[in-house]
């Protein structure tokens, strides 16, 4: 094997570079292909991370569209609730100056005193409907949080996997931080809106008290009115005591609050587009790197393979 292609007979030394040359040849011929299998089973793992984490960051902008349609229907609901209360609060304020100037008759009292009745459980349908709606924004919300954490974890692992390449890896590990802090940030305004949300549901619930409390007060008002005949004093005072104006405050504030908690869907949505060019961005490298270290090692493998077999034949 160690003689030369005329027949000469090597000197032991020059045998022992030959069979130390072939020796380094296959050591490096195998690192090299270890090497690139591992490179190409790396990108393999980052392509279906960065697939993963597309899919989640298009669910979470998809919900997150869904939350703004949501949040504009509960504003347009509150605008609608806000302008019966304001009108119920007018009809009140109209009834008491009538009472006070004009002796307004007992039976008119009562009357008035069962049709309030009525809108009153009209509103309070109103109030539970924002509340089933809020409820439903909060789900979608958790479950917005709990993709916007797991795309986290995935871009962790992106990151990790792309500084394992070195200087080769950079790019992808900045890019892989950018939609990282996105992520966090998503998280972050989900939660705000979670918290805003969980404060509207109180003050629905503050509102629900304030108009039992003035049913009753105008139920009371009307019964009185039946009792006293020509006493409209202690109605008027009833009358006068109904908050109507403290929940036009309470609703205004709700919607002034669901408008932040729109604002906010509407930045979550742009953070979730700007995140999948990021993740485009980072896709493509991957994508490209690969296809060069393809194109590096099948312009590379023949001279490995040719240098290889001029050994053997010496």
């Amino acid at each position: 094997m160690f003689g030369g292609k005329e027949g000469k007979k090597l000197s032991q030394d020059d045998a022992s570079k030959y069979y130390q040359a072939i020796t380094n040849l296959v050591e490096v011929k195998d690192t090299w292909n270890a090497n690139m299998e591992e490179m190409q089973l790396s990108r393999n793992q980052m392509c279906s991370d960065i697939l993963q984490v597309k899919n989640n960051t298009r669910e979470n902008l998809k919900l997150a569209k869904v939350n703004i349609d949501s949040h504009q229907k509960i504003i347009k609901k509150m605008e609608d609730f806000v302008g019966e209360v304001k009108y119920e609060r007018t009809r009140i304020n109209e009834l008491v100056e009538a009472m006070k100037n004009q002796g307004y008759s007992c039976e008119k009292v009562a009357k008035y005193s069962v049709d309030y009745k009525n809108i009153s459980d009209d509103l309070a349908s109103k109030n539970k409907d924002v509340v089933e709606d809020n409820e439903i924004c909060l789900d979608e919300l958790e479950n917005m949080n709990k993709v916007g954490k797991e795309m986290e974890l995935q871009t962790l692992n992106l990151a990790i996997s792309a500084r394992r390449k070195g200087a080769m890896g950079q790019e992808f590990l900045d890019n892989a931080e950018k939609v990282r802090q996105l992520s966090l940030k998503y998280v972050d305004s989900a939660n705000q809106v979670k918290s805003m949300l969980d404060g509207v549901n109180k003050k629905l619930d503050e509102i629900q008290k304030l108009l039992t409390k003035a049913e009753n007060q105008v139920e009371e008002s009307g019964d009185k009115a039946k009792e006293v005949a020509l006493n409209n004093v202690y109605a008027t005072q009833r009358l006068g005591n109904i908050k109507l104006n403290e929940i036009v405050d309470y609703l205004t504030e709700i919607k002034e609050m669901i408008g932040e908690n729109k604002k906010n869907d509407e930045e979550i949505v742009k953070t979730q587009e700007r995140s999948l060019i990021q993740i485009e961005d980072i896709n493509f490298e991957v994508i490209y790197q690969k296809n060069s270290s393809n194109e590096l090692f099948d312009v590379v493998k023949p001279f490995f393979n040719a240098e290889y077999d001029s050994y053997e034949e010496d």
